[in-house]
């Protein structure tokens, strides 16, 4: 097999990975796993393989013409040099650990078949950036990555803020798109080629009209994507909607976190810590007036603790010491 025959199938083994994800995320969701983790395996695997066949010597060109334009032709074309195939690998080798985690971190999330398919939509598309050799063919590559960014930021759409964020990440990204599209149609009318070989030898030997133009209006896009200054602004946003360990409603033992409300306290109250076995035994004491319970000094010299009044709806986590027991009167 060809080295630029198991590059293409670095790229397409997740995209497969992912519609025979969504196919069996309702059929058969015993199968959602293994088909999220054995085709990212399967193309970090083949990576390895193009890296070491490629060993950072001449770069690899294979191309075929997609259609017609009648001015700029538009090929289906990979490019395989040192730097393509190390930062394939990465790409490969980090969606793998992705996955794997997912599988534990979602285990109970219903909506993990579809998070695990974009997971994998993302890396192809990532993987098509890395290895493309035409600048429309890496635009498609850029623009499925922005979608599956807008979907996985909203995984939990349910929430006004998940749903906000996902926006605005969306529409900030876009509006760097924007110029870096400009950008790609500035090279490809300079250069007379959209061929990542043929604009890289135009630029080496100074062919480029307006080198610094096009160079800020391409690092435009390349700021939206990587949420740099000034279209940073979604990145705060998205990453208070990502979800974890301490938001789910639930922990790795089926008890509920620590983050979520308990029932007759705050919402911001935590649970009590589980007793270790050198600490005194102690109950919490419910108390549902406002202010806090009084002090054991105040009890001690009443013949009788004063109970608050029923009507009041605020409560307080009872106050204890950092191993978990009542402090002691004295």
């Amino acid at each position: 097999m060809t080295t630029t025959t198991l590059a293409a199938l670095v790229s397409l083994l997740p995209f497969i990975g992912a519609l025979a994800g969504l196919a069996a995320g309702r059929t058969a969701p015993g199968f959602v796993r293994p088909l999220a983790i054995l085709p990212t395996l399967t193309a970090a695997v083949l990576a390895v393989l193009v890296a070491v066949r490629q060993g950072g010597g001449r770069a690899v060109d294979a191309a075929t013409q997609l259609t017609p334009t009648g001015s700029v032709p538009i090929d289906l074309a990979l490019h395989l040099d040192g730097f393509a195939v190390l930062v394939a690998v990465l790409v490969t080798v980090v969606a793998t650990c992705v996955q794997l985690y997912s599988t534990a971190y979602l285990r109970d999330d219903a909506r993990y078949p579809s998070y695990a398919a974009l997971v994998s939509l993302f890396t192809s598309a990532m993987l098509l950036v890395v290895y493309s050799g035409d600048l429309m063919v890496l635009l498609v590559g850029w623009e499925v990555m922005g979608i599956c960014s807008y979907f996985l930021v909203g995984h939990y759409w349910e929430t006004p803020e998940a749903r906000a964020a996902s926006l605005k990440a969306f529409l900030v990204t876009k509006l760097g798109d924007v110029p870096f599209l400009i950008g790609l149609f500035a090279l490809a009318a300079d250069t007379g080629s959209f061929r990542i070989t043929k604009v890289l030898a135009a630029v080496g030997n100074g062919g480029l009209d307006h080198p610094t133009l096009i160079a800020l209006l391409l690092l435009a896009g390349v700021a939206g994507k990587s949420a740099q200054f000034p279209l940073h602004t979604w990145l705060p946003d998205a990453m208070a909607t990502t979800p974890r360990l301490s938001a789910h409603p639930r922990g790795d033992d089926g008890r509920r976190s620590a983050s979520t409300s308990w029932p007759g306290c705050c919402p911001s109250s935590r649970p009590p810590a589980r007793r270790s076995s050198s600490s005194p035994r102690w109950r919490p004491s419910r108390w549902s007036g406002p202010g806090s319970p009084p002090s054991p000094r105040t009890t001690s010299s009443a013949s009788s603790p004063t109970r608050p009044s029923a009507s009041s709806a605020t409560c307080r986590a009872p106050s204890r010491s950092a191993t978990g027991a009542r402090p002691s009167s004295t």
